[in-house]
């Protein structure tokens, strides 16, 4: 059997997930996950096994942001995100690609970043000296929590109403006229630049930077850099998950999404 090259691995491997990789994800991850995936192929360790290796090395990471150690913590948290990509390509190398793994892996996906920013909130607070800082960490988790949740729930209720036959929800034509008016095209684009930024895989190289430049100066530049950071992440993520729901709400996006695909 012909042993394939590094270049048909990662056309097999990572071309069915670039259109959804980000730049960072494309360029910087991808072109170290190849070989951790090849490396993995030759163990007994399946996906299910690296997805948990992701989330233990992402949370040791968050521990140790906590504690002050911001290039091992950065070093861990992107650990996390590079085996987040091995996982998938190993499941596909092995052909053992499975709803369950990726239930597994959504599930590392939510829980790392949340207490990532818990983190780092923690440790802007000072000994929780100032309190209000680890409530701003809060809010960042608990905002890059929702606008994963609102997809997440978004999926779940069409799935529920084409598998269980609401079909008592599929004829209401005249409801569907009253929606919301669409904004604008210009504010259309703003949202989705900043839904874009606040997505956790598009700002994590933004706060990997900020540490490590700032570590080489004292730690008063690191924090006021942070606290800039954290505090506009809180910002913008309320901002998008908050905009998502009311949209969603208002424009009955479900309620024609359900409709088209009933038919």
């Amino acid at each position: 059997m012909k042993t394939e090259t590094i270049r048909e691995l990662r056309e097999r491997l990572q071309g069915p997930r670039r259109p959804y990789d980000t730049h960072y994800g494309r360029h910087v991850m991808r072109a170290c996950s190849i070989y951790l995936t090849v490396l993995f192929s030759k163990t007994p360790l399946g996906p299910a096994a690296v997805t948990f290796l992701s989330i233990l090395v992402g949370l040791i990471g968050a521990f140790f942001i906590y504690r002050n150690h911001w290039l091992m913590g950065v070093f861990f948290v992107n650990g996390w995100y590079l085996l987040d990509h091995v996982d998938g390509e190993l499941a596909r190398y092995r052909g053992i690609s499975s709803p369950t793994g990726f239930y597994f892996d959504t599930i590392g996906n939510s829980i790392v970043p949340f207490f990532m920013f818990l983190s780092i909130g923690a440790w802007l607070s000072n000994g929780f000296t100032e309190p209000y800082w680890f409530l701003v960490g809060v809010g960042s988790g608990y905002g890059s929590l929702m606008v994963l949740l609102l997809a997440y729930c978004e999926n779940t209720v069409v799935f529920q109403c084409l598998t269980q036959g609401k079909s008592n929800w599929l004829a209401r034509p005249a409801e569907f006229e009253k929606t919301a008016p669409a904004p604008a095209s210009f504010l259309k684009k703003i949202f989705s630049a900043i839904h874009f930024f606040v997505t956790v895989p598009v700002f994590l190289p933004l706060l990997s930077a900020t540490a490590i430049v700032c570590s080489f100066f004292d730690e008063s530049l690191l924090r006021a850099s942070f606290k800039l950071l954290l505090a506009g992440y809180t910002i913008l993520v309320s901002i998008v998950w908050t905009v998502t729901l009311i949209h969603r709400v208002l424009s009955r996006k479900l309620d024609k999404t359900v409709r088209a695909l009933s038919k």
